[in-house]
């Protein structure tokens, strides 16, 4: 019997690893619900949501790999027209996090080279 032990590859590092979206969770004022595992699909059912005529704030959860929770709510339309995807709006609420955290207030600061978030 042979047993054979590898040491871990000096070159990769864990924490040099990009973390994807787990969930992506939306809801509507009319108590729909969706349940996606990208932002592409979330752009998609926001488009469809937003086709209407009446446009209101749209809430959603992102949850990343390692457990990492980006929460709120945006109006995604105004007047039929798109204002921003939910990954620039993602973005944008991370960066924000973290000049806050820069400027001494007490939130956590991710890492946003780490999350997989589709410019």
């Amino acid at each position: 019997m042979h047993a054979f032990t590898f040491s871990p590859d000096s070159d990769h590092d864990p924490a040099d690893e990009q973390i994807d979206v787990m969930r992506i969770r939306l809801w509507n004022p009319s108590s729909a619900t969706a349940l996606l595992g990208e932002f592409y699909s979330a752009d998609r059912v926001l488009a469809r949501w937003g086709s209407g005529a009446e446009s209101s704030p749209i809430g959603f959860e992102v949850t990343f790999h390692d457990g990492y929770v980006v929460r709120g709510s945006h109006e995604f339309f105004r007047k039929g027209k798109r204002r921003c995807l939910l990954a620039t709006h993602v973005r944008r609420m991370l960066e924000r996090m973290v000049s806050q955290a820069d400027a001494g207030f007490p939130v956590a600061r991710p890492d946003l080279a780490r999350y997989l978030i589709p410019v």
